[in-house]
C-alpha cells in the first residue's frame, strides 16, 4: 500500500473516487453526487490540494482505493477537520483506516494546526493509534509519498 498527499494535477482521480464515494455511501458525506457530479476540472483541482487542506490517497500498487482529508477551519485555522473519507469497500476491515489518521495527524502537526481534543470522533482515532503508535511511526507522511 501506498499513501500520497495529492496535488492539483490528481484532481481526475480524485473525482473519479469521490463520486464513486457518494454514490457508495451517500449520507455520509456533507455534500451529494448531483452536487459535486457539477464540478469542472478546475474545481477538482481545487478540491485535490490548496491552501489550509489535505488530501491524502491511498493506492494498492497502482489502483486507487481510498481517499481522506484534513481541512484547517476557516474561522480558525488553529483547528483543523478531518473529512472525505472513504474506502472501496472490497480494502475494509483490514485496518487501513490508521494510515489515513496517521497521515492526517502528521498534517495537522504543522505548526499552527492541532485537532480538538474534545472531539468524540478524534478521541476514538487517538486512543487507537495510541495503541498502535509503533506499527504507525513506520507510516509516517512527511508531504511525501511513502512506501509501507
Amino acid at each position: 500500500m501506498t499513501i500520497k498527499l495529492a496535488t492539483q494535477n490528481d484532481g481526475e482521480a480524485v473525482c473519479a473516487l469521490r463520486l464513486e464515494a457518494l454514490q457508495t455511501e451517500p449520507g455520509v458525506f456533507g455534500s451529494s453526487y448531483a452536487q459535486e457530479s457539477l464540478y469542472d476540472e478546475a474545481q477538482w483541482r481545487a478540491w485535490s490540494a490548496g491552501p489550509g487542506k489535505a488530501i491524502f490517497l491511498l493506492y494498492d500498487g497502482e489502483s486507487l482505493i481510498g481517499l481522506t482529508g484534513i481541512l484547517a477551519h476557516r474561522d480558525d485555522p488553529t483547528t483543523a477537520m478531518c473529512i472525505a473519507s472513504y474506502l472501496k469497500p472490497a480494502y475494509r476491515g483490514q485496518k487501513l483506516s490508521r494510515l489515513f489518521y496517521q497521515a492526517r495527524l502528521d498534517w495537522a502537526r504543522q505548526p499552527g494546526i492541532w485537532l480538538p481534543r474534545n472531539s468524540p470522533g478524534a478521541s476514538h482515532l487517538a486512543r487507537r493509534h495510541h495503541r498502535t503508535r509503533n506499527l504507525l511511526r513506520a507510516t509516517t507522511i512527511a508531504r511525501t509519498v511513502h512506501r509501507i
